[in-house]
């Protein structure tokens, strides 16, 4: 089990989604993760952030399928730091988008339950909307 005051968490910033952002921001403090970067408010400071963070949390959306985000994700999982998405209530699609599919390290709804469980556990767990599990990827991604 991971010392949970240790786990530094990112979670990015979404213009027109900061009450979602927010709420996310919330449910770490809540599990009991150390927000870092808590009032950026744009990606101006996200590489920084990243290097600083021990896993992001991203909001899936289509806002965060823009070109900026998905080298965000693929920065963060390079440097070798956990990427999780996060599903906003009302989701629903049948796969996780973009680079997260990619080189995420899961999906989850939005629930501090979940959270709690990727602060706690140190392992993503891909789920789709509705707590539906995503089938295993072909070929396992390896960060080194």
């Amino acid at each position: 089990m991971t010392d949970l005051l240790k786990v530094k968490s990112y979670v990015c910033p979404v213009p027109g989604r900061k009450a979602e952002v927010d709420a996310i921001k919330q449910m770490v403090m809540t599990a009991g993760g150390s927000p870092i970067c808590a009032n950026e408010q744009d990606l101006s400071n996200a590489h920084a952030c990243i290097d600083q963070c021990d896993v992001m949390f991203i909001l899936i959306c289509t806002e965060t399928l823009a070109p900026a985000y998905q080298d965000l994700i693929a920065y963060a999982s390079r440097v070798g730091k956990r990427v999780i998405g996060i599903w906003p209530e009302g989701a629903a699609v049948e796969d996780v988008p973009g680079m997260l599919g990619q080189e995420g390290d899961g999906a989850i709804p939005m629930t501090a339950e979940k959270i709690k469980d990727v602060i706690m556990e140190g392992e993503g767990v891909w789920e789709l909307p509705g707590g539906v599990t995503r089938p295993l990827q072909k070929t396992p991604r390896h960060k080194g």
